[in-house]
């Protein structure tokens, strides 16, 4: 694992080299408009194939092969499965468009994008080793909240905490949570970063999870500080997401303001690496669209000094 310790006031960030760089001003620039860029491709490409909710093979768009999705004989109700855990879950019934796409808080209502889909694995590999006993919230979980609907299943934590910024996307959340003999005591609530406040009880939680959440610009530093202030001192945060175009190396140095200290790992888990490997070469011989800066996902862990 290659890592960094924070913080500082240019800390170095990874590059998909597994270099350490520091970003400079022009550097910060070019990967707000890359990553504004990539951002609106990925988004695309769920539009031109109608993300439609309807059918097994479009749940997660790109994936690792790490969580098998498949349908129910409830209309609307998927199976999804890993390491031998699995829950009941609907989509947002809504259909996908430009309009619905609108706004930082929208885009988990599109599909279950890769990097929940890794970090749910990587969770229930960790196990109650990680997680038992301890208080977790999942922050921008999107319509399902997968990662930390399988720690509730899976790895006997104290408590669970779903969360996301868009309304319809918890409303589904909840529906799941109802539907799923959960042992854990589980919370759900709409929960906007930069409305995280002050207070003794916010700074609880043991983990946070979180996958996908960095790309927009308004939205990172609210991140930074929301996690800051809902981990209790030691307590970690695990978060996944993909380079793309500067903008994982962008939030590093929020968390690192805020006095986070942290690690990043390109290659954490052998079976994720193995399907990143088998997709990056089937795209380069012909096969589905892949690239490692916008599906690959690093880890950054997070930790609250004591």
């Amino acid at each position: 694992m290659q890592t960094a310790d924070g913080p500082s006031h240019s800390p170095p960030v990874l590059s998909m080299s597994g270099s350490l760089v520091a970003l400079g001003t022009d550097d910060i620039g070019q990967a707000r408009h890359e990553a504004a860029r990539q951002r609106w491709r990925l988004l695309a490409e769920a539009l031109k194939r109608g993300a439609s909710h309807d059918g097994a093979d479009s749940c997660m768009g790109v994936s690792f092969g790490l969580v098998r999705c498949s349908p129910t004989p409830e209309d609307g109700w998927f199976l999804y499965s890993a390491q031998g855990f699995e829950v009941l879950v609907c989509h947002v019934s809504e259909a996908v468009s430009p309009k619905a796409l609108a706004g930082f808080n929208n885009t988990g209502n599109v599909r279950v994008w890769s990097s929940e889909e890794v970090l749910t694995h990587y969770c229930l590999r960790q196990g109650p080793a990680l997680f038992a006993g301890r208080r977790v919230i999942e922050l921008g979980g999107g319509m399902t909240c997968l990662a930390g609907l399988m720690v509730a299943k899976a790895v006997a934590p104290a408590h669970v905490h779903l969360t996301d910024g868009n309304t319809a996307a918890m409303a589904n959340v909840k529906r799941i949570v109802a539907q799923n003999e959960l042992r854990t005591d589980v919370a759900c609530s709409v929960l906007r970063w930069h409305e995280v406040k002050v207070t003794a009880a916010a700074a609880t939680y043991d983990f946070v999870l979180c996958a996908d959440c960095l790309f927009f610009d308004e939205a990172r530093p609210a991140l930074a500080q929301a996690i800051d202030l809902l981990l209790k001192p030691g307590g970690s945060a695990l978060v996944m997401a993909p380079a793309r175009g500067g903008t994982f190396n962008l939030f590093v140095q929020e968390a690192a303001r805020k006095g986070l200290r942290y690690s990043i790992a390109r290659r954490y888990d052998d079976a994720v690496w193995a399907s990143h490997e088998a997709l990056a070469q089937a795209h380069l011989q012909g096969g589905p669209f892949y690239d490692e800066d916008l599906h690959y996902p690093l880890l950054l862990v997070l930790t609250k000094p004591s």
